[in-house]
């Protein structure tokens, strides 16, 4: 069932792997459930640690101040955990190994502290900024934070309208700190995972509906907003509960490449998308099932 618009918000903190109410009226607010009740909780942070703040505005400041490869704050945040290592690693039903990166909300307080300072080499000596300036200016900047809608948690959406330049989410290295980190931030769109995930029948439905919808949406040199309409379309009313984060990856790649050969960037590669979807080249025609 829904949240009733007036039930009480319980806050709660995950204690090793448990959910502990933060304060007595929290633990009060829960005793009001019988033993044994089964309760849908959605999940939404309430604060944000303070390094997370200062990283992403710091990599919004570099974005504005360097020549990077990225367009958007989400597009560089994932190129970046991806270079750093900082992924989660999924075996596919043909027996190799993919990976995708981590939502930083999953980082522990220590891998957060590393990963920052895995940054602040590349901001260094990838851009031959200095970091300390680059915070210093990015704390005097006007609403510098955290993006509220960029990695707000495991099950975030990851498939964001006005994505840029794509990243490879199947890199076979994770490459350690510094300016070797920085050296594998190029990316190519075409290092795309196949649909030879453990996908249900639903996610593969899914994803040949999806593919269908973005190909259709695609025009070499025309509107890029036609095909961020068409994601928003499909998040919107198109995309059941429980589909997976492996399964939106691959949506999203097939969106990123869509949305480049829009831009006149790429040359559209059906066999390709098929293939990445897990479906017949005959199901991206206009009008299949």
């Amino acid at each position: 069932m829904s949240k009733n618009d007036d039930s009480p918000t319980i806050t709660m903190r995950i204690e090793r792997g448990h959910l502990v109410p933060v304060t007595a009226f929290d633990l009060e607010l829960v005793n009001q459930w019988h033993e044994g009740a089964e309760i849908n909780v959605n999940a939404v942070r309430v604060k944000v640690r303070s390094k997370e703040k200062q990283y992403f505005a710091m990599l919004s400041k570099l974005l504005k101040e360097a020549d990077t490869p990225w367009s958007n704050t989400l597009t560089a945040h994932e190129a970046l955990k991806l270079a750093a290592g900082f992924v989660e690693p999924y075996k596919r039903r043909n027996g190799k190994w993919g990976s995708h990166p981590r939502s930083i909300s999953t980082f522990t307080d220590r891998e957060l502290a590393e990963y920052f300072e895995i940054f602040c080499g590349i901001v260094e000596q990838r851009f031959g900024i200095d970091p300390a300036t680059l915070q210093k200016e990015a704390s005097e900047s006007s609403g510098a934070g955290a993006p509220s809608a960029t990695d707000d948690g495991p099950g975030a959406d990851p498939i964001p309208v006005g994505a840029g330049e794509p990243y490879s989410e199947d890199s076979e290295e994770a490459l350690p700190s510094g300016s070797e980190a920085g050296d594998a931030l190029e990316s190519n769109p075409r290092d795309a995972p196949s649909a030879d995930d453990p996908f249900t029948d639903v996610e593969l439905d899914w994803l040949r509906m999806s593919a269908r919808m973005l190909v259709s949406a695609t025009l070499r040199d025309g509107d890029v907003d036609i095909v961020d309409l068409q994601v928003k379309t499909i998040k919107a009313r198109f995309t059941p509960a429980g589909i997976s984060a492996e399964a939106k990856d691959v949506a999203q790649l097939i969106y990123r490449h869509c949305r480049a050969v829009t831009k006149g960037e790429q040359e559209l590669d059906k066999e390709w998308v098929a293939e990445t979807a897990g479906c017949a080249l005959a199901d991206l025609r206009p009008g299949a099932r």
